[in-house]
């Protein structure tokens, strides 16, 4: 067995097979089951000759491309099985060793259905005098009004910084106005502004979304994307990359009632300018109190 190399990679100053290659980061790396995705492998020392290969026969290799001496792009196709999976790279008998452990994650993704046929929600916490309401089209509320409304959806937390991507489904029969989208578990919960409690919030009026706000406690912010027109009866698809941080991604995508991840049509992109203030990330809404409007899905995924 070639060279194990453990810690910080010398400079990539030159590069060639008498060189250890090191892997630094993998991105692209997270994948559903019996997925196929293009892997990029970040790291030194890397060669027109060097190898790549998957130890373990439970994800296939289809194909790896060399792109420079710091970077190699590679095909995968996950199987059934969830786990963590290693990437190694060898320049002749000289391997990347350790530095690519546990660099693929495979994890069944599945969107949690709000509708009534989908699982119950224990700890779902709706704000005193709210009542949730789930029906065969999704979710709502009624109760409190204004935007002192809240729900919490917390047994899914996950911590900022872990490359989460966050996307929900909704759909309007009529002009009522709702947030929905990323909160957190520390929040003022008596505030009449809970908008400003969320940590990143689509905003949707009429027929019409934005702007998106959020911040956090004592860190209020709103954006703008100009105006976003929907149309009533229709199922839209809202992506926050990264948390919905600064430099992250929006989206807005037309799907359908019943395939959540097929889209039809991609409504609205752009680009966060500001960042949340807290660590313990959540699905998280300050909605209406009419029934013209349903949340209908969510999930949550490794970017």
């Amino acid at each position: 067995m070639g060279e194990i190399i453990t810690g910080i990679p010398p400079t990539n100053s030159e590069s060639g097979l008498d060189f250890p290659p090191f892997i630094i980061d993998v991105i692209n790396a997270s994948l559903s089951i019996n997925e196929t995705k293009t892997i990029r492998i970040l790291g030194s020392f890397f060669h027109p000759n060097s190898i790549v290969e998957l130890p373990s026969l439970d994800i296939t290799l289809n194909s790896f491309t060399y792109i420079s001496s710091e970077e190699i792009e590679a095909s995968v196709t996950s199987s059934n099985v969830e786990d963590l999976f290693d990437v190694i790279v060898k320049n002749n008998t000289l391997t990347s060793g350790t530095s690519g452990a546990n660099a693929i994650m495979v994890e069944l993704v599945t969107w949690i259905d709000l509708t009534d046929a989908g699982p119950p929600l224990p700890n779902l916490r709706a704000r005193d005098g709210v009542t949730v309401i789930r029906d065969e089209f999704g979710l709502y509320t009624s109760g409190v009004g204004n935007w002192g409304n809240w729900i919490k959806f917390e047994d899914f937390i996950w911590q900022r910084g872990t490359n989460q991507t966050f996307s929900f489904v909704f759909v309007k029969y009529g002009g009522s106005s709702i947030m929905f989208g990323i909160g957190s578990d520390n929040t003022n919960e008596g505030s009449s502004a809970q908008y400003f409690e969320a940590e990143n919030v689509m905003y949707t009026y009429s027929d019409k979304i934005g702007p998106f706000y959020g911040g956090g406690t004592g860190n209020n912010w709103s954006q703008d994307f100009n105006t976003i027109s929907i149309a009533y009866n229709t199922y839209y698809k809202v992506v926050f990359r990264n948390d919905g941080a600064a430099g992250e991604n929006m989206e807005i995508h037309q799907v359908t009632q019943s395939d959540w991840d097929t889209n039809i049509a991609t409504v609205a992109t752009g680009v966060f300018t500001a960042n949340g203030s807290q660590t313990n990330l959540m699905p998280f809404g300050t909605l209406g109190t009419d029934a013209n409007y349903r949340i209908v899905a969510f999930k949550i995924e490794m970017s």
